[in-house]
């Protein structure tokens, strides 16, 4: 599709919407390219009135939710094109009955258009929504008037302005009387503006910013100016009335308000009291923190010096839970185990290490001594002693005691002489080969896991984005990965989405419940985010910021998807032998994994 103006003959290809959705005949609307002082622009018509206006295209790409494929501008022509990229999906860029420029695709098994996407969904896109010498802020929310007056300018009707919000009536000077012609007039800065049209305005290459004011200030109809950076320094001036002016927190550019000498010292003032405003408000709030700070270091050193003289604790405290657990002295400990020897050294936990002794009287025991590197500490100790005392079963290892001995605690077990007490209840949730401090086992819910870790165990920030990516597809087509299956092949879900993907009908994974939910646009974007996190291979797999990004913002230019890990029907780390058997289920342990550098 071609839409646009040739300079040369003067024919102007346009969109003309229906007299009704079943009367094909010319409707009032009309969508056209206009070139207003080399300044090309979309507009739309309501007849004769100017309805809605993108910004100048050599300056904006992208207005509202409406994208273009390429964009051509020179002497002979200008026009935009769209072209699609899948052939065998049917699409058409329309205007409708009621002026929303849109974009409908065709599902074959629906037998059904759908509306992919539309312009036109903003409050700001109306042509004159805050009249002349106003400006509409996007980010205003529904309960709030979007409209304001430029600095230096007031309601010219305020009654319809304040109470009816219709601002249709513009903005007009504070003081009509005072001049800004040589009168000591200037600029005020207007952020985060999306640039109006400049049908009433012309543009200047390689201008700097001071240059680009001094050019607007030499002439006395110059209301405002601005510098945009796209492929090289362009000065826009305007002149006469100022409409359609936008600010939004997507915006890049500034606007540059030309004000009279009263409203330029009125500014200063405001912004420079703004200024003192915020440097005591930043002294106030350090204040409070470093006091805050001060006042906690003071009390958890209280604390910690107050614990510090405890030798131990009174596990006799609470008469509910009186235990009459034996306290064996450091002395005896220290005898038992050889003084702590290497050689009774039978393993070590996340609490610390255990070591192997022998009472006087010819008792084996387990001493589990408190690791100064430990992450445990008083409390945890204290709830081990109380929790552990309690249990008495005969499939359960016995705590004997404890020992308490100044910064030293330390629990004292029956000890086990087939090994399953260091197997079992001193190691960190390791299997029975697993004697170092780094993870062999893969625990997690199959279907979810990323190939890499599921395979060769190797687990990096990349093996997230993947299982991120399966939930996204689960959620798209209302199926869950493990549990899928479909009549025609036995692939999992990640490869159907694929397949589908590759022959171009990626919106037949849709669940049915959301159909007519979301525009179709969306709904391939989220399709196309999901096969680009659950890629094979983690380079090729984007950032969690990249992935936030690729969601929120439309504009953003999506990579082609490549095949997803585990694409084969049904992958064989799910069939193998496993090392709970032949569930599959989600394993509630606790796992130390140590993630290797890509």
């Amino acid at each position: 599709m071609k839409l646009g103006l040739d300079r040369i003959t003067g024919v102007n290809r346009f969109l003309t919407s229906w007299k009704s959705r079943d009367d094909p005949g010319k409707g009032e609307y009309s969508f056209k390219m206009e070139d207003p002082g080399g300044s090309p622009q979309l507009v739309l018509y309501k007849g004769l009135f100017r309805f809605w206006e993108t910004a100048p295209w050599m300056w904006n790409k992208r207005t509202g939710n409406f994208t273009i494929s390429s964009f051509i501008d020179n002497r002979k022509e200008v026009y935009l094109s769209y072209v699609q990229i899948n052939a065998s999906i049917l699409s058409i860029f329309l205007v409708d009955e009621l002026g929303n420029i849109k974009m409908n695709t065709w599902l074959e098994g629906k037998g059904k258009w759908v509306e992919s996407y539309s312009g036109l969904d903003e409050r700001c896109d109306s042509y004159g929504r805050c009249g002349g010498f106003g400006y509409c802020n996007e980010n205003k929310g529904q309960a709030e008037f979007e409209c304001t007056c430029l600095p230096g300018y007031e309601p010219k009707l305020p009654n319809e302005w304040y109470y009816s919000r219709d601002a249709s009536g513009g903005c007009v000077k504070k003081r009509a009387a005072l001049g800004m012609c040589g009168n000591g007039e200037g600029f005020v800065k207007i952020e985060k503006a999306k640039i109006p049209p400049t049908s009433k305005g012309d543009e200047e290459m390689n201008l700097s910013l001071e240059e680009c004011e001094a050019k607007c200030l030499r002439n006395c109809s110059c209301t405002a100016y601005s510098i945009a950076s796209d492929g090289g320094n362009y000065c826009k001036t305007w002149y006469g009335t100022l409409m359609n002016a936008r600010t939004a927190h997507s915006a890049r550019y500034s606007l540059y308000i030309r004000v009279d000498a009263d409203e330029l010292l009125a500014q200063h003032l405001k912004k420079k009291s703004k200024s003192l405003h915020g440097k005591k408000m930043i002294i106030v709030v350090t204040s409070v923190v470093v006091m805050g700070a001060l006042i906690i270091s003071l009390v958890c050193w209280l604390v910690m010096k107050k614990a510090r003289r405890v030798a131990g604790f009174d596990i006799h405290a609470n008469d509910e839970e009186n235990l009459e657990l034996p306290i064996f002295d450091m002395i005896t400990i220290v005898g038992a185990t050889n003084n702590f020897s290497d050689t009774n050294k039978i393993g070590e936990g996340g609490f610390g290490p255990v070591y192997k002794g022998q009472l006087s009287m010819g008792k084996d025991i387990a001493v589990k001594r408190l690791s100064t590197s430990s992450k445990q500490g008083v409390d945890e100790f204290q709830n081990e002693v109380i929790l552990i005392a309690k249990l008495q079963h005969r499939n359960l290892v016995r705590l004997l005691g404890c020992c308490i001995h100044g910064e030293e605690r330390m629990l004292v077990y029956e000890y086990m002489p087939n090994g399953s007490l260091d197997s079992f209840i001193f190691a960190r949730a390791f299997g029975g080969d697993q004697s170092s401090a780094k993870t062999r086992r893969v625990i997690g819910t199959y279907g979810y896991m990323s190939p890499e870790y599921t395979i060769d165990g190797l687990f990096s920030m990349k093996s997230d984005i993947f299982s991120f990516g399966v939930v996204v597809l689960e959620i798209m087509s209302g199926k869950r990965n493990r549990m899928f299956n479909h009549p025609d092949h036995d692939l999992n879900l990640l490869g159907h989405a694929w397949q589908l993907w590759t022959e171009g009908k990626a919106y037949e994974l849709l669940d049915p419940l959301m159909e007519g939910s979301f525009p179709m646009s969306k709904v391939l974007r989220c399709i196309h985010v999901g096969l680009l996190c659950v890629q094979k291979y983690p380079e090729d797999r984007p950032s969690m910021s990249s992935v936030l990004l690729m969601l929120v913002s439309e504009s953003a230019m999506l990579p082609q998807p490549k095949r997803p890990g585990f694409y084969t029907e049904r992958s064989s780390i799910e069939t193998h032998d496993h090392p709970l058997g032949q569930s599959t289920s989600s394993i509630n342990e606790v796992t130390v994994t140590c993630p290797n550098a890509r």
